[in-house]
């Protein structure tokens, strides 16, 4: 209470701007009772200390919900009215434990701008990542003008070279020439892998294909980018040969012990099992060798049953065939519940054919339009249809995730509507003025606006047939 008797306007506009952001942050899994909340806005100001272990310990006690950059957006956001104490933020992530994307990720939708946060990267270079799809959505995706939480994850832990959360590049020996390029034989001495196994990791998402050189005879990577992986990674097969054990069934014996893959064929679709290093530091060949009953996803299938499961899914590939996208796509929309996996098979991901064709004949439906088709029979861009239309009541967005649609009874309405009327930026351009004249005209009681929507936001209207005669007046 005398921190906030203090009469110094600097400092409590900086605790308003921590109390909102813990309240934020708090509100991923658990809202804070009053009391809580002011004892942590207090313990802020008065032990920074205390406060930066307290905020790592809590990201890491919920580190499956979200990346520690994605659960500190709210810190992140009200940076731009204060300067937090030595570098605060930095501290907090320096302690936090390595990300894992799992299904118990939380789907939070950012904006561009809270995206460029999260990434720590200006206007130019983001622009420049849209340019090149670096989501892997497809570039039709970028004019949603929304990112989901869940992908900027997986671009941030594939791209160690700029985000890792593990070892940086000034944790390596700076004597070494990071221009340095590797080849794949090289590569595989490196990890301990076989040539085959280094040329498919070469080509995951966990390489920066940026840094990535091609010559006649084969690929090369960057020597940087390897060493982060392997002070980072380790893949199934090296650990197996590392604790001298048969590589058949180590992932499931490792995840009978509660030791996940982060990475692999029945997780994010990848060829190679991939652990992090600070997963298994401390496991011990005999106790791996001592599991004798664990989950596993080898035998031989009864014939019925694979006929059953071949009539009633599909691939990833047919999947992703079918509706037209990638298999990261497939499988995101299984991780939402949009598609459903089946899970009568473990040996591969099938989905089942009904929620593919729910998912079909959803998105070509003759009675939906892409709001990229409504709004160019509405003649505005996708964001304006939104301010116009979708705010205001008259269109409800259907959200897909790589498809927004539109219900083509709703649009016909709008249009039958815009027959008789025009949006301020439509009479603007028919008369050939700027935007400001329609509403002087406006205040000089010369033309009559129309307030339309059925919620509390209204979009101003003005009848086509008195747009036209000014027109006629003027000319």
């Amino acid at each position: 209470m005398n921190i906030l008797k203090e009469s110094d306007t600097k400092f409590f506009h900086e605790f308003t701007s921590y109390w909102l952001a813990i309240e934020n942050f708090a509100n991923l899994q658990t809202p804070l009772n009053l009391e809580d909340q002011l004892h942590i806005t207090f313990e802020y100001f008065t032990n920074q200390a205390l406060s930066i272990t307290r905020l790592s310990q809590w990201i890491n006690n919920r580190i499956e919900l979200a990346h520690p950059r994605i659960q500190l957006l709210s810190f992140l956001k009200e940076q731009k009215n204060f300067y937090y104490y030595h570098k605060y933020i930095q501290l907090i992530e320096k302690n936090c434990k390595p990300y894992v994307p799992s299904f118990e990720s939380k789907i939070i939708k950012l904006l561009p701008s809270e995206t460029m946060l999260v990434l720590d990267i200006g206007r130019g270079k983001f622009k420049s990542l849209v340019k090149q799809d670096f989501l892997n959505l497809g570039k039709d995706f970028y004019d949603f003008n929304c990112f989901l939480s869940t992908d900027v994850e997986k671009f941030m832990v594939s791209n160690t070279l700029q985000f890792s959360q593990y070892k940086t590049i000034q944790n390596l020996n700076e004597s070494k020439d990071d221009t340095s390029q590797l080849r794949l034989n090289e590569v595989a001495e490196k990890l301990d892998i076989n040539y085959e196994t280094a040329r498919k990791l070469v080509k995951t998402h966990w390489f920066n294909k940026q840094n990535q050189k091609r010559t006649r005879s084969s690929i090369k990577i960057s020597l940087i980018d390897l060493e982060i992986f392997d002070s980072n990674y380790i893949l199934a097969s090296a650990l197996a040969k590392k604790l001298a054990i048969n590589p058949t069934n180590i992932v499931e014996k490792l995840s009978s012990l509660g030791i996940k893959a982060i990475s692999g064929p029945h997780i994010d679709n990848q060829p190679i099992n991939i652990f992090s290093r600070s997963s298994i530091e401390n496991i011990q060949r005999d106790e791996i060798c001592e599991i004798d009953h664990y989950p596993t996803r080898t035998g031989r299938s009864k014939s019925k049953s694979k006929n059953h499961i071949e009539q009633n899914t599909d691939s990833l590939t047919k999947a992703a065939n079918q509706l037209k996208i990638s298999l990261q796509q497939v499988i995101f929309l299984t991780h939402v519940g949009i598609l459903t996996r089946s899970h009568t098979h473990p040996i591969s991901i099938r989905i089942e054919k009904t929620s593919i064709e729910a998912l079909k004949n959803k998105t070509q439906n003759n009675d939906y339009v892409s709001i990229k088709g409504a709004a160019n029979l509405l003649n505005c861009t996708p964001i304006w249809l939104v301010q116009y239309w979708c705010k205001t009541g008259f269109l409800e967005i259907e959200e897909l995730i790589y498809w927004r649609l539109i219900k083509k009874s709703q649009l016909d309405k709008v249009i039958k509507l815009k027959e008789e009327y025009l949006t301020g930026a439509e009479a603007s351009a028919l008369l050939n003025m700027h935007h400001s004249h329609i509403t002087n005209l406006q205040k000089q009681g010369l033309i009559k606006a129309y307030y339309m929507g059925k919620t509390n936001k209204k979009i101003r209207l003005f009848k086509r047939k008195d747009i036209m005669r000014i027109n006629l007046e003027s000319s």
